[in-house]
């Protein structure tokens, strides 16, 4: 069996949801349902349906966080019940560490000594996962869910530092560093100079480090990164210790973005804390997006299904036509990819009819 006739056998076929917040308890009941039966009917095998933005905003009734984005209905309760059942899996989708982004929201209105700090002294919209109660409260956020809908696993997004900072200078965090290695952290950030090179991710990074002469560097990241694993490690303990069937997975970015975000995800693969996986193939050229699959392939080496994430309209770029579709989920197959993920419905609903009549023509079972 090759990739090809494997791929239309067994094989990852998922979308990300998510709604209007304009959207009132009748009309958005009505397009939930409608949207899970097209999908179920397109043969897709499972959704992904935002759970927690990136304003801290919650999608469901939280016990705990203040911003109810819905208040007079559920959309995650009845997104859930639409796919179940049609026979959709369902993954709710939270956006981890962010907390206002631009602004201090979400949990940090209450509790602003948990943002991250710039080195201007400045805090931002970032929950800091160097401190254990950030962490706490995060992996609570997604427990509440793993409790109490029935669920077939959890979707994790923005598991890392951002892009747009040079962070974290806390007063904890440099206090850390400080016993650590008996160093001033300012002395040892990167400054602006490497962030604000937008193509950062894409950049040889030994090259690219060479520009900075503090030896620590490479141990602040090394640093951050264990912070962000440990909240992983922590999230999979407690969601395996009451319901082990669960699969916990995680969109993530390029291989340099250990170094770009402190996001290293080849270690997570390593350490088995993803059940699955959705890289970024968020490129609109068919070379650079079959050499993103050829890499992603080659670190995960198959020790966990992995499937690309197709940006059919993303802040990166957007896909024109149904044929532009077709064609990255044929060059996803015959890299070996084990599935797709769209990046939207509501990008893909124009293209699905002819997507799914050229791709999907039968129901298939998610790998395992």
């Amino acid at each position: 069996m090759d990739k090809t006739e494997r791929s239309q056998s067994i094989e990852g076929r998922g979308v990300y949801f998510h709604l209007d917040v304009n959207l009132g308890p009748k009309e958005g009941r009505e397009y939930i349902k409608r949207a899970m039966s097209r999908l179920a009917e397109s043969h897709l095998n499972f959704v992904i349906p935002l759970a927690l933005d990136t304003k801290g905003g919650a999608y469901y009734p939280s016990t705990f966080r203040k911003t109810r984005l819905f208040p007079d209905w559920d959309p995650l309760r009845v997104t859930v019940d639409a796919a179940r059942e049609v026979g959709l899996k369902i993954y709710p989708w939270f956006c981890i560490f962010p907390e206002g982004e631009g602004v201090l929201g979400g949990a940090l209105e209450q509790h602003p000594d948990w943002a991250m700090v710039d080195k201007q002294g400045q805090p931002i919209g970032w929950a800091d996962p160097a401190k254990l109660h950030v962490r706490a409260f995060e992996v609570e956020t997604i427990m509440e869910v793993v409790r109490d809908y029935p669920i077939d696993g959890v979707s994790l997004d923005y598991l890392r530092y951002p892009n747009t900072h040079d962070v974290c200078y806390c007063d904890f965090c440099c206090s850390e560093f400080r016993q650590l290695y008996g160093v001033d952290l300012k002395e040892v950030g990167q400054g602006d100079s490497i962030l604000s090179i937008n193509t950062a991710s894409y950049l040889d990074f030994h090259t690219l480090y060479s520009r900075f002469a503090h030896p620590l560097l490479p141990r602040w990241e090394r640093w951050k990164e264990g912070n962000v694993t440990a909240f992983l490690k922590e999230l999979r303990e407690q969601v395996k210790a009451i319901r082990p069937e669960l699969e916990i997975s995680s969109y993530f970015w390029d291989i340099e973005s250990a170094h770009t975000v402190c996001q290293d995800w080849p270690s997570w693969i390593r350490q088995g804390l993803l059940d699955w996986a959705n890289p970024t193939l968020y490129v609109y050229d068919y070379r650079s997006f079959r050499r993103r699959c050829k890499e992603y392939l080659d670190v995960i080496d198959g020790a966990c299904p992995t499937y690309a994430t197709v940006g059919v309209h993303t802040s990166h770029g957007r896909i024109h036509s149904a044929e532009e579709v077709i064609e990255q989920v044929k060059v996803a197959r015959e890299e070996g990819m084990d599935g797709v993920v769209f990046f939207t419905y509501g990008a893909l609903e124009p293209y699905l009819d002819e997507v799914a009549e050229m791709l999907f023509p039968t129901k298939v079972a998610l790998p395992r």
